[in-house]
């Protein structure tokens, strides 16, 4: 079986502690399953909720490197898809 999208997401992603890693994967497929919705709704109980508060204020977390695993499955993204070729002979142009 393939990864997953959060594993695919996550994969070059590194938060300087395996526990933090896992943390942002489990946060993101709850997101994942209920998106728009507000924290304690998409995490359901209160330890899920305490503990997505408590990744947000810690210290070795940051926007930048959540978003660099982000950024890393986007540039594989696109370096996967085909490109347009140019095309042959004139380009019209309406105006």
């Amino acid at each position: 079986m393939g990864q997953s999208w959060v594993e695919a997401e996550t994969a070059g992603c590194d938060l300087g502690d395996e526990r933090l890693n896992r943390r942002l994967g489990a946060m993101l497929e709850a997101l994942g399953e209920r998106p728009g919705k507000s924290l304690p709704t998409a995490f359901q109980d209160w330890s899920n909720t305490k503990a997505a508060y408590r990744f947000f204020s810690n210290g070795n977390v940051s926007e930048d490197k959540i978003l660099e695993g982000h950024f890393a499955a986007s540039a594989l993204r696109i370096r996967a898809t085909p490109r347009p070729r140019p095309r042959s002979g004139p380009v019209w142009c309406w105006t």
